[in-house]
């Protein structure tokens, strides 16, 4: 028995997660992916709308992942900025605790 694969390529999901995200049975998820079987409409659409995210996203590059140092940079930046705005508003908290303890 030949067998008609839907896929060239195996999918970076195992076959329940498929059917899962489908919203349909592991076995119609199999059956359907080597051609066996036809999915439910409601399974059809999720399966399109995926496929299109998936065509849309892009291919993981030298630029991308250029892109990524670069926003983990700024990142890093905007955290050590948080990090000297919380030191200076601690600083300015201990001395008004000391003033008022002085006070008391």
């Amino acid at each position: 028995m030949r067998k008609n694969h839907l896929f060239p390529k195996p999918l970076l999901v195992t076959q329940d997660e498929m059917a899962m995200l489908l919203r349909t049975t592991r076995v119609q998820w199999s059956l359907y992916e080597i051609g066996k079987r036809d999915l439910p409409l409601h399974s059809k659409e999720r399966l399109q709308e995926l496929l299109s995210l998936s065509i849309a996203l892009p291919v993981y590059s030298k630029s991308r992942r250029a892109e990524e140092k670069k926003q983990e940079e700024l990142h890093k930046l905007d955290l050590l900025d948080l990090l000297k705005q919380v030191q200076i508003k601690s600083v300015q908290t201990a001395k008004k605790t000391g003033k008022n303890e002085k006070k008391v």
